[in-house]
């Protein structure tokens, strides 16, 4: 029994060994996905402190399982990763209730690159923010919720004034440069118009912070004009000096008339001017987007066939796929109900056999193995015991027999056992069932002193004159009465 116990010690203690690596690396993969999902959660900046304090754990973690530190240090640092991680996500929550007006207006101003081209108010925002969040992490609701407004005001700020230092600058420099170019007086309604759009961004700003994207379309706007402008003039100016100067500035955009005319094959014809030119070029465009249109609709119409196709044959194989399904069903379980059947009559076959291989190890006097369940009980008849009149002891003479028993049944190492004690229905019936149940007891102490066996493999019991085989009228028939069955139960 202490051998058997060593083995199976070694074997649980391998085991364990074995399960180590994969119960780590699984609760390595918790923690990187719930520092994941934290991050995702917008963890890293409504809660930086926290979510750090997962990542150092989880770092920690992988450098103990490199140095393969005890598993317990690991698991620690593993857990309290997830732990961290879980609480950061949990602030994330919050903060995106508490700061639902502050964190739109953050967005904005780092969309206008506020970190770097309003440094001053950006700083002053964020500095803001920073306490803000230390009190979201220590739970502080309160405390955050009066800052919210301060808050709003800094960052648009911010936004702002990013927006004044980048593209505001860049449409006023252009505007002025084209102002310098002179195209006051030679581009008049494109320089209007890059001035006009470049007040309307000046009047966004001032007038309302929350409107710095549209004042940032304004000023691109104004950007664009003014270099426009100041193109024409610079255009304008060229062709005033020179003799048939402004002739030179027709020809010169006719010739990128030209240039669509050479890729498209057209001839133009100029006696109305650019005008008809144009309108030559046009009506060819609006051509061979006609054609394109008429190509794209038999491509739809095609496509559409095609999808017809495509949905019918998937109807199609869905409805056989499923058909099929449902076959293999109706095959694996009728499979599954044969293995079955197959693996009961296994089963009987082979406690049959061992039935028959118990039987001969006796002679047809001493004892004999029968099946009396087919699920797994086999009897084991004693006819050839006898104990003394009035006796339960167990007498040398019995010993020769018994031993024959204890080899038989070494060959049923799993099963259980129950010992019956019978008696015929001569004398009194109390009587007779205290002596079969004594009997029954001395064989089972008999049978696991040699076999090895605890009390809960080995029981016994007696029933006296209850379960008879044969008739009792008869001296024959109280001889096989008086007899010890051995169940044996197999698993």
């Amino acid at each position: 029994m202490t051998k058997k116990f060593s083995i199976l010690c070694i074997i649980a203690a391998f085991l364990t060994m074995s399960m180590v690596p994969a119960l780590a690396q699984q609760l390595q993969d918790q923690a990187e996905a719930v520092i994941a999902e934290a991050d995702s959660n917008d963890a890293d900046f409504l809660s930086p402190k926290t979510l750090g304090k997962a990542k150092e754990a989880l770092d920690d973690a992988k450098k103990a399982i490199a140095k393969k530190k005890a598993q317990k240090d690991i698991d620690a640092l593993l857990n309290r990763a997830i732990d961290q991680a879980k609480k950061a996500s949990e602030t994330a929550d919050i903060g995106h209730k508490v700061l639902s007006g502050v964190i739109p207006a953050r967005a904005r101003a780092m969309e206008m690159n506020a970190p770097t081209a309003a440094k001053k108010e950006w700083e002053n925002a964020k500095d803001l923010w920073d306490k803000v969040i230390g009190d979201l992490e220590d739970n502080s609701l309160d405390a955050a919720r009066k800052r919210e407004r301060e808050m709003i005001d800094r960052f648009n700020r911010a936004e702002t004034e990013a927006v004044r230092n980048t593209v505001l600058r860049s449409a006023r420099d252009a505007v002025e440069s084209a102002r310098k170019l002179g195209a006051e007086t030679y581009s008049p309604l494109t320089f209007r118009s890059a001035a006009e759009a470049l007040q309307s961004a000046e009047d966004m700003l001032k007038q309302n912070a929350y409107t710095g994207a549209k004042a940032q379309e304004a000023a691109k706007l104004a950007t664009m004009e003014g270099k426009h402008a100041q193109k024409i003039a610079e255009m304008a100016k060229k062709f005033e000096k020179e003799k048939s100067g402004w002739e030179k500035g027709f020809l010169y955009y006719e010739e990128f008339l030209l240039g669509f005319s050479r890729r498209m094959n057209l001839d133009l014809d100029w006696s109305d001017g650019a005008d008809g030119a144009s309108r030559t070029i046009l009506l060819a465009i609006d051509s061979l987007r006609l054609a394109a249109q008429s190509q794209m609709s038999l491509k739809d119409q095609k496509y559409t066939f095609l999808e017809k196709n495509f949905q019918d044959t998937r109807t199609r194989l869905e409805s056989e796929l499923s058909k099929t399904q449902l076959r293999v069903a109706e095959l694996e379980s009728r499979l599954g109900i044969a293995q079955r059947e197959s693996d009961v009559l296994k089963r009987q076959k082979m406690i049959v056999e061992k039935a028959t291989l118990l039987s001969d190890n006796f002679s047809a006097k001493e004892a004999k193995a029968s099946v009396v369940d087919p699920k797994g009980t086999i009897l084991l008849r004693l006819s050839g015991l006898s104990f003394p009149a009035g006796s339960s002891n167990v007498t040398n003479a019995m010993q020769k027999l018994l031993n024959k028993v204890v080899s038989g049944l070494q060959e049923f190492s799993t099963c259980s056992f129950v010992v019956e004690g019978h008696s015929d229905s001569s004398g009194d019936e109390v009587r007779n069932k205290k002596i079969s149940q004594d009997r029954a007891a001395a064989v089972a102490d008999y049978l696991r002193s040699n076999l090895g066996l605890s009390e809960s493999r080995i029981t016994s019991t007696g029933y006296g004159s209850e379960k008879p085989i044969a008739d009792n009228s008869t001296r024959e028939g109280r001889i096989q009465n008086r007899r010890i069955d051995i169940l044996i139960r197999v698993p």
